[in-house]
């Protein structure tokens, strides 16, 4: 756990600073060359948006960090807080991350309360864009430059903090003993087949029955962007066995009780499952948890506005506290973390973002100090 800073006594609207600390160098991650996810996008202002893809990456902020250090964000003690509120809805991808957040949160000592509800980013996406009370969406997807007009009109100017990754697995049953793993070049004929022998004359002559998540689903338009290039819903007219899903747990379930059956989850929704009741396809024989590089992935997000930033002491300290504990939450549930220098330049991100808002004290310091400089 990062060292906690106080706050001196001083009006609460107009009184956070944020320092950034270097602490010890992490050995295992993995080179900056991995971050190609974070490909350019439209800018509007401060912020990176997606005018043609609302599931491409948004790409951080590009300034310097020091290679082969974490940059940790130095945030209020929870302690020192006012009993505030907070409202978190959003995605249930992103959900399990954040609960562990707040858990951790309140376990060092806020005394406020949390709202914490779940639902879908598009959802809630459509809520905070209309003004009604979210501080924090927890998003499957970044911004589309339309939501961020609807937002400037109900007077928010969002702010998007990049946390991580998921990764879409395809599933079967425990005891398909014939298909171990696949290529993405082969995934479009997956739309196309009723049967496994269809897919590959290799395979039995069995029904194949398709688990999909529904089309509105962002899980689906990220899959359907990878097989066909777009997420326009392609003509399934000719399959006869598929059955829809709002929920991926569902949909899991559903494959552990259907020999004949495939479909794609996150892998983070496979996290309360039994293991052996599903075996999970390699992809381009990529592992689906250790390799960054894993073909099928979609960025994680926090969206937040200004306002809510520079009038919500509370709203800032969890941001920053959840961005430092990230790295650690994702992992054991499923989820891949950013690089090392993807991570530090989400919070230098925050860091800007604070120091440049007209609520903050104007003479607060934000620095860099070396590791042996720390008090």
């Amino acid at each position: 756990m990062p060292t906690l800073f106080k706050l001196s006594q001083m009006r609460w609207l107009c009184a956070i600073c944020l320092l950034l600390v270097l602490t010890a160098c992490q050995t295992a991650e993995q080179s900056d060359s991995t971050t190609s996810l974070d490909a350019t996008d439209e800018i509007i202002g401060r912020f990176a948006l997606e005018e043609l893809d609302p599931l491409t990456p948004t790409p951080t902020v590009k300034r310097p960090a020091f290679r082969g250090d974490r940059l940790w964000v130095k945030h209020v003690d929870p302690l020192d807080l006012p009993p505030a509120e907070i409202f978190v809805a959003g995605s249930t991808t992103v959900y399990p991350i954040t609960a562990n957040v707040v858990d951790s949160f309140y376990n060092d000592g806020f005394v406020g309360r949390f709202h914490l509800s779940q639902s879908s980013t598009n959802a809630a996406l459509d809520q905070f864009c209309s003004g009604e009370p979210i501080d924090i969406v927890n998003s499957d997807r970044s911004l589309t430059s339309l939501l961020v007009n609807r937002c400037r009109d109900a007077g928010r100017e969002p702010v998007i903090f990049h946390i991580g990754y998921d990764r879409l697995v395809y599933i079967v049953h425990k005891d398909n003993f014939w298909v171990d793993s696949m290529d993405t070049d082969d995934l479009e004929t997956l739309f196309q087949v009723n049967n496994w022998s269809e897919f590959d004359p290799l395979f039995p002559e069995r029904p194949l029955n398709h688990h999909f998540p529904d089309f509105r689903q962002n899980s689906m338009r990220r899959m359907l962007t990878e097989v066909f290039g777009t997420a326009t819903q392609p003509d399934i007219s000719g399959l006869r066995n598929v059955t829809f899903y709002n929920d991926e747990s569902e949909l899991a379930l559903a494959i552990a009780a259907d020999v004949n059956g495939i479909g794609f989850v996150s892998f983070g929704s496979l996290v309360n499952m039994d293991e052996t009741e599903l075996k999970i396809i390699a992809l381009d024989g990529s592992d689906h948890i250790t390799d960054i590089n894993y073909p099928v992935q979609r960025s994680l997000f926090l969206i937040t506005d200004e306002q809510t930033l520079g009038e919500k002491p509370e709203v800032t300290a969890f941001i920053s506290y959840y961005l430092n504990r990230a790295h650690l939450e994702m992992p054991p549930l499923g989820y891949a973390p950013l690089t090392l220098s993807a991570s530090n330049q989400v919070r230098r991100q925050l860091v800007d973002t604070v120091q440049d808002l007209a609520f903050v004290v104007p003479d607060s310091q934000i620095t860099l100090v070396n590791r042996e400089e720390q008090p």
